[in-house]
């Protein structure tokens, strides 16, 4: 049974989610919303958001392994984005007062 980027990418966080290693990566993955859109060719995040290509998802990302991979990927942009946004902020109020 062939199921539809949006069922991949849901089972693919799942998964991401049980594992023992990567289930630290939940919080990130759960913060903010997966849009599935043609507007842009493969994937990609604003920080908080995720955005894929339904083709992109079925046909390039066609192994679950890899999948996964671009998953944590955008999820690393969102950690990185989020942590780094706090933290420069934080040292910038604090230069300052």
């Amino acid at each position: 049974i062939m199921l539809s980027a949006k069922d991949r990418v849901r089972k693919a966080h799942l998964a991401i989610m049980q594992h023992p290693e990567f289930c630290r990566f939940s919080g990130v993955l759960a913060c903010g919303n997966v849009t599935f859109t043609e507007d842009l060719p493969t994937a990609a995040t604003d920080g908080w958001n995720v955005f894929y290509n339904p083709e992109f998802v079925n046909t390039t990302l066609s192994d679950d392994a890899t999948l996964r991979f671009v998953i944590l990927h955008e999820g690393m942009h969102k950690a990185v984005t989020t942590r780094c946004g706090a933290v420069c902020s934080r040292r910038t109020h604090n230069w300052l007062t």
